[in-house]
C-alpha cells in the first residue's frame, strides 16, 4: 500500500487515522451500513480505525469519484488475547487502492463508454455482532468495483476472549459437525438448480475449523462462504443456524 501511494497518488491525498468508538454487543450500524460517521458511538472497548484514500479524478475525458476506504474495529482492555484478535482483523480489514486507483486514472483520460462521470469504489469494514464476555463475533463486509464485474464478499471470525483465538463452530453452537453441514445441505437442496454435485462435495470435506462465521445476539449462528467457495458466482452466501 505505500508503494502505490508514493507512486500514484497525489500529495493532496490524506491518509486517515480517524477513531471512533462504539458501544453495545450488537452490530455497529454505522460500520454496518458502510459509513464512516460513528460518533454516536461510545466506548472504551471497541475502537475503529478507519483509513480514507478516496479523492476525485479530473481528466481529458471525465471526471471520476473515488470511494475507498477501510474500515478496522480494534480492540483495548483484553490484554494479550486482544492483541491476537487486533493482528488477524489488520490482516482480513485491507482495501488495495490499486484496484481503483489505476484504472480511474485511466478513464479519467481516455473515458468509460461516452461516461461524463463515473465513481469507482472500494470499501471493507468491520464490525462487532456478539459479546458475551466469552466469545467476540467480528463481521467483515465489503465491496469493490472498477468498471468490471463487481466484487462482494461477507465473512465472520469468533475468537475466543481468553486466548485470543478463532473458535471452531462447533464449541460455540454446541451442534456437531454432521448437524451444521446437514442444515446447510437442506438449504442447499432446497434451493435447486444454485448447488451442484461439486458443491456437496466441498461441504462435505469441510473440517469444524475450516467454515468463518459470526454470531448474533438472538442466538443465531450466521455461516458465510465466500464468492465461488461453494459454487458459481461472484458472490457471498450464508446460511442462519439457530443455537
Amino acid at each position: 500500500m505505500k508503494n502505490f501511494v508514493k507512486k500514484s497518488v497525489p500529495a493532496v491525498l490524506l491518509t486517515l487515522a480517524l477513531l471512533f468508538s462504539f458501544s453495545g454487543r450488537t452490530s455497529a450500524l454505522a460500520a454496518e451500513k458502510g459509513t464512516t460517521d460513528a460518533q454516536k458511538y461510545n466506548s472504551n472497548t471497541y475502537t475503529y480505525v478507519v483509513e480514507d484514500f478516496s479523492r476525485r479524478i479530473t481528466g481529458e475525458a471525465m471526471t471520476v469519484d473515488v470511494d475507498c476506504y477501510q474500515m478496522r474495529l480494534s480492540l483495548t482492555g483484553y490484554g494479550k488475547a486482544g492483541k491476537k484478535i487486533n493482528k488477524v482483523l489488520k490482516a482480513v480489514c485491507l482495501t488495495d487502492p490499486g484496484f481503483v486507483f489505476e484504472p480511474a486514472e485511466e478513464y479519467a483520460k481516455s473515458g468509460y463508454f461516452g461516461e461524463s462521470s463515473l465513481e469507482l469504489y472500494n470499501r471493507v469494514r468491520s464490525w462487532v455482532t456478539y459479546n458475551d464476555g466469552k466469545y467476540l463475533s467480528v463481521a467483515v463486509s465489503g465491496e469493490s468495483w472498477a468498471g468490471g464485474v463487481e466484487n462482494t464478499f461477507n465473512t465472520g471470525y469468533t475468537f475466543s476472549l481468553k486466548t485470543g483465538k478463532l473458535v471452531p463452530v462447533t464449541k460455540v453452537t454446541g451442534l456437531s459437525l454432521e448437524q451444521i453441514k446437514k442444515h446447510i445441505s437442506d438449504k442447499m437442496t432446497a434451493d435447486g438448480d444454485e448447488y451442484d454435485e461439486t458443491s456437496f462435495k466441498y461441504l462435505e470435506g469441510m473440517k469444524a475449523s475450516d467454515f468463518r462465521y459470526y454470531l448474533n445476539d438472538s442466538n443465531t449462528c450466521v455461516i458465510t462462504f465466500g464468492p465461488y467457495e461453494l459454487s458459481f458466482g461472484g458472490w457471498f452466501r450464508t446460511f442462519e443456524i439457530k443455537f
